[in-house]
């Protein structure tokens, strides 16, 4: 969308990890691109927004923030912001996270193997395929996180009920439960900053994967 590429996060039910992949993926695109911005539109949980201050308070380090709280300001602002932009929506579907769904270039939907993920997941697709027939260029994509370390299946389930969908797809990376990523927001570090083992390592692995996406829709821009 013009000179920025807008990446929202989004998940209607909560619960799925959505708010740390976007306090970790933040921390970390904010290092690979000269110009980012997030925007928290969970307006009640606030989780980025607290994890930003406490990465300003206790490390003295800051990524760049804007604050919006109705669908024009969000408009607005995403019509200035130039860079990457990533967008943190409620753990609830609103017109509000509509809105910025269908602004996007990219939406990832974090998911685990709870009983109702396979559900959420269908939303997900009837929701954002409608959106997909008024922007072509919209793309979704699944994060697989919050996993057992011996689960094999679940990646696999989403990716077969994906497959043939337009403009859908799965990240290759899986994160897995790892003991670093609970106290993220008050650490205000990502889990590859506190760990340079699994944890930090198989993180940069999806970040990777995100920049590829980044890289391949500015030039298509």
């Amino acid at each position: 969308m013009g000179k920025s590429y807008i990446i929202t996060i989004a998940h209607d039910k909560g619960g799925s990890g959505k708010s740390i992949t976007a306090m970790n993926l933040a921390t970390e695109l904010s290092k690979t691109n000269d110009e980012f911005t997030i925007v928290d539109l969970d307006l009640k949980q606030q989780h980025l927004s607290k994890f930003n201050a406490n990465r300003k308070k206790k490390h003295n380090l800051w990524i760049n923030q804007v604050n919006v709280k109705t669908i024009n300001e969000l408009k607005e602002e995403l019509m200035k912001i130039k860079g990457i932009v990533l967008i943190d929506t409620a753990g609830l579907d609103s017109e509000l996270s509509r809105v910025a769904k269908f602004l996007s270039d990219l939406v990832i939907t974090p998911l685990n193997n709870g009983d109702t993920e396979m559900d959420v997941l269908k939303d997900f697709k009837n929701q954002m395929s409608s959106m997909i027939e008024k922007r072509d260029d919209l793309k979704c994509m699944v994060l697989v996180n919050r996993l057992h370390h011996a689960d094999t299946k679940t990646h696999k389930a989403f990716k077969k009920y994906l497959k043939g969908t337009k403009n859908f797809s799965i990240f290759d990376t899986v994160l897995r439960m790892r003991k670093e990523y609970p106290n993220t927001m008050t650490r205000g570090t990502s889990v590859s900053e506190k760990s340079k083992g699994t944890a930090g390592i198989e993180f940069l692995k999806f970040v990777d994967e995100v920049n590829k996406k980044i890289k391949k829709g500015m030039s298509n821009g």
